[in-house]
């Protein structure tokens, strides 16, 4: 039966990752395409709707970044929030659950949603490597 569920999912483009995918919780750990070093990690933080609410609304995934090479910055990115949708597929390996998120992620995560509720702040729709890399050069300019 479950061969047959396969090969129906298959045959109407689903794949067997779209039929149960994990859900994302706060203080998962994860691997994640392209990292800039092999100690880099996310940390989940909140997944809440993000823009107009149904089949069509966004989801926003808060996030911190540890295990960074020293650069401008330090090795941790306390918040960033992605878009599910971007932030997904570049999730490898869930390592582990209910790890401690980033100290400075709760001050980031307030100030962004104060700024979210005034229509002055957004979600990041690029992969976390391609927002780590534009961080690094906004940085590494400003010196």
């Amino acid at each position: 039966m479950k061969r047959l569920l396969l090969v129906l999912f298959e045959m109407f483009g689903a794949g067997v990752a779209d039929a149960d995918p994990v859900v994302l919780e706060r203080g998962q750990v994860w691997t994640f395409a392209d990292a800039p070093a092999d100690t880099a990690r996310i940390i989940i933080g909140d997944v809440e709707p993000f823009g107009p609410v149904g089949p069509d609304g966004l989801t926003a995934v808060s996030v911190s970044i540890i295990g960074l090479p020293p650069t401008g910055y330090g090795q941790v990115i306390h918040h960033l929030p992605f878009s599910e949708a971007a932030l997904r597929p570049a999730l490898l390996e869930l390592e582990s659950s209910g790890a401690s998120l980033a100290p400075d992620y709760t001050g980031g995560y307030t100030t962004w949603k104060n700024a979210v509720d005034a229509g002055e702040a957004g979600i990041f729709t690029l992969t976390p490597a391609e927002v780590i890399t534009h961080i690094s050069g906004i940085i590494g300019n400003a010196h």
